[in-house]
């Protein structure tokens, strides 16, 4: 499977990759990818493997993920 480049400095590219649960305020850590908005609610897990892209409707797996800072 190619790589996803995601540019996070890119204000477009931040909002066009959401959680699970919608929020753009995702992190990738060594394995898998955790949201902020997700932990400060109560029963979300804050831990995913892919983001959704809004643009394409495709998940993509953490593994796929090249962050371009």
């Amino acid at each position: 499977m190619p790589v996803v480049k995601v540019k996070i400095a890119k204000q477009s590219q931040k909002w066009r990759y959401r959680c699970p649960n919608g929020h753009t305020t995702w992190e990738p850590t060594n394995n898998h990818l955790w949201c902020r908005a997700c932990a400060r609610q109560l029963d979300v897990d804050p831990e995913f493997w892919a983001v959704y892209d809004s643009k394409t409707q495709e998940e993509i797996p953490r593994e796929r993920l090249v962050l371009d800072v």
